[in-house]
């Protein structure tokens, strides 16, 4: 067989077997369960810990500003903004410790937000964010 046939029945069979992957994954999930795949999760998370730094920085900083408040505020929206995007409409997942904890955290950067948004702004339940995650992740460095 001509080695240009070869190279091109192997590339059009690795582009179907690749294709057939979301219709095994349809196969393997029953239809309700809401399938998130490992570069979702980690693009999600690692968002989130970018955020959560910037919070962390905005919080512990000596400046009490309106300023500072609306940018507190508006990190915790985005941070509420990532993390509902790994839930679908309160469907199970196939990542059960996020079924577990999603919740709870989207609770709590709730509660972050209303508090923060107060005159004067408390900002100790965002300062709690960080901990949350510390709890079901080991701290590592962002690089």
């Amino acid at each position: 067989m001509c080695p240009k046939v070869t190279v091109s029945i192997l590339l059009f069979l690795s582009v179907m077997g690749l294709s057939a992957c979301d219709r095994i994954r349809s196969v393997t999930y029953p239809p309700g369960v809401h399938y998130i795949d490992k570069q979702q999760i980690e693009s999600t998370m690692y968002s989130m810990a970018v955020e959560l730094r910037q919070l962390d920085a905005l919080i512990t900083a000596e400046t009490d500003s309106g300023l500072v408040q609306t940018r507190v505020v508006a990190i915790l929206e985005e941070i509420n903004r990532l993390a509902s995007s790994l839930d679908q409409d309160g469907k199970p997942s196939n990542h059960p410790a996020i079924d577990a904890r999603l919740d709870d955290f989207l609770k709590q950067v709730s509660r972050a937000s209303l508090m923060a948004q107060l005159e004067p702004p408390n900002y100790y339940e965002a300062g709690r964010l960080s901990g949350s995650c510390s709890a079901c992740h080991q701290l590592r460095p962002l690089d």
